[in-house]
Parts: structure tokens; C-alpha cells; sequence
């Protein structure tokens, strides 16, 4: 655990545990020294950041995608708030590896809370992350209209995401528009014909980078009434 004063990036507190990572002399660091310089900026943000929802319950997010432009207005916008979890690297005391200056930094994802004071402090549970060969798969069960209910484990590690920050987005903020409209037919044609179809698109990474990925779309049918009641989607990194 950690507590850092968000504005001058003062670390005013470390648990032993981060101590073992960061060193011993990390109360005399700065977090943003610590911090990837690539993440310092997204650090800022995303401890300010809240997400508002522009959909209606009834809507269908297939249907959205234009069928002549494949343009698709995202149901997700982010203001001005506060985000509790998201990835950063951190600098290590005594990381090992190939690269000098990547093997340097390592993965961890803090699980942060704002407290109210004279100055805004974020306390921070941070947890390492531990790469695997197994993680190149992760799921993502959807609603019949495209809305988020559950996520896999392997998510973090291929989009960087944590499952509770996309629990109840919608599928569609996460395709790049250049296969929205591929993605969109696969979608209709699951949830009418209620069968497994096999495709391959781009899914967008919290870095804004593409993962090109094979998803099998797998639709669960209601045994009473023969409607799709949700779609699990197995993704696996190409």
C-alpha cells in the first residue's frame, strides 16, 4: 500500500511490502519518478476521470453502426471524476531482465481511492502482475445488445484493463472502427440465427493501441422461450 499527494507526487507513505519493490528509500523518491514516463501523464488523468453512460436500456448497439459508413458514436463517455483501478509500471528497486531500460519497470495495477483533505491524496493498494504464456486468451460475456455484464481473468494482461472498469460498458467502445461494421453483422447474426461464428478484428487496449485478436462468439439461448440470453466472446491474441 501507498499514499501519494496527487499534486507534487510526494509518497507520504509505503508498506514494507512496497518497500521490497521500490526500495527502501522510496519515501524519498517522487511518485511520477517512479512512475513510467509514459504513464505519468495517464496516472493523472485516470485518477481524475469518471464514466457516464449514453444509452438507453432498450437500445441495440449492433444497430448503431451505420451500414453505409461504419461510423459508431460511443455509449461511454468519460468526465471529470474519479477512476479507483487501472495499470501502471512502476520503476523497481532491483528488477531483472533483457531490456535496460523496459526490464526497469514492471506491471502492477493500483486499486486507488481519493481522501478528502487540505491536498488531494490518493490511497493506493497496488498488486503486482505476473505474466503468463496461458494469458494470451481472455472472455468477455455480452447482452444480446452489446453491453458488458462479466470478463475474464486474462483480460488485464492483454488490454490492460481490469474487469471492473469494463463491467458495464458497451462491446462496441472497444472495436476499432474499422471493424465495426464486420463486427456488427457477426453480432446480428449470433443473436437471430443463435449459432457460434468465428471471426478476427482489432479490440482497442487502455494504452489506445490495437490487439488484433480470433473471437468466437458463442451465443446461450433461454431453453423456454428460444431467445439469446447473453453471448460469451473467446478472444485469443494473434
Amino acid at each position: 500500500m501507498a499514499v501519494v499527494d496527487v499534486s507534487s507526487g510526494k509518497i507520504l507513505y509505503a508498506s514494507d511490502e512496497i518497500r521490497k519493490f521500490l526500495g527502501e528509500d522510496v519515501l524519498a523518491r517522487n511518485w511520477y519518478e517512479i512512475l513510467h514516463p509514459v504513464d505519468a501523464a495517464i496516472f493523472k488523468k485516470e485518477t481524475s476521470m469518471e464514466r457516464n453512460e449514453n444509452v438507453n436500456a432498450s437500445d441495440s448497439v449492433c444497430e448503431t453502426v451505420s451500414s453505409s459508413t461504419g461510423y459508431y458514436k460511443s455509449k461511454t463517455e468519460w468526465n471529470l471524476g474519479l477512476r479507483r483501478s487501472f495499470p501502471c509500471r512502476l520503476r523497481v528497486y532491483n528488477s531483472k531482465g533483457l531490456d535496460q531500460f523496459e526490464h526497469n519497470y514492471e506491471y502492477f495495477h493500483c486499486y486507488g481511492s481519493l481522501r478528502h483533505t487540505d491536498k488531494p491524496t490518493l490511497v493506493m493498494l497496488l498488486i503486482k502482475l505476473f505474466f503468463s504464456d496461458v494469458e494470451e486468451q481472455f472472455q468477455i460475456t455480452i447482452t444480446p445488445n452489446g453491453q458488458i455484464i462479466r470478463c475474464g481473468s486474462g483480460l488485464p494482461i492483454i488490454l490492460k484493463h481490469l474487469p471492473q472498469d469494463l463491467t458495464g460498458c458497451y462491446y462496441y467502445d472497444l472495436i476499432h472502427e474499422g471493424d465495426l461494421l464486420d463486427v456488427a453483422y457477426h453480432h446480428k447474426q449470433v443473436v437471430s440465427r443463435r449459432d457460434t461464428r468465428e471471426t478476427s478484428y482489432r479490440i482497442r487496449a487502455m494504452n489506445k493501441q490495437c490487439v488484433k485478436v480470433n473471437a468466437t462468439w458463442i451465443p446461450f439461448t433461454n431453453p423456454w422461450n428460444l431467445k439469446t440470453q447473453f453471448i460469451a466472446i473467446n478472444h485469443r491474441s494473434k
